[in-house]
């Protein structure tokens, strides 16, 4: 998914702690070198995560779809 921050695109992606080490201890990070957001895809829980991951995953979406439309 790409979206727009402040007139800079940059490139959404889901990706899990086996497949990227930088999500360790993290919900997601951006690289401003590569004009990309890589978010947890969050598919499993540890005793780190939320109780209601679903929820939270929810609240994620709508925060992303806010800022692609926002601008």
């Amino acid at each position: 998914m790409k979206i727009n921050i402040l007139g800079t695109e940059y490139t959404v992606e889901e990706r899990s702690l086996e497949t990227d080490k930088k999500l360790a201890g993290a919900d997601g990070y951006s690289d401003h070198t590569s004009k990309e957001c890589i978010v947890d895809e969050m598919k499993k829980s540890n005793e780190r995560t939320l109780k209601n991951i679903e929820l939270y995953k929810k609240i994620c979406n709508k925060a992303r779809n806010y800022t692609r439309f926002s601008s």
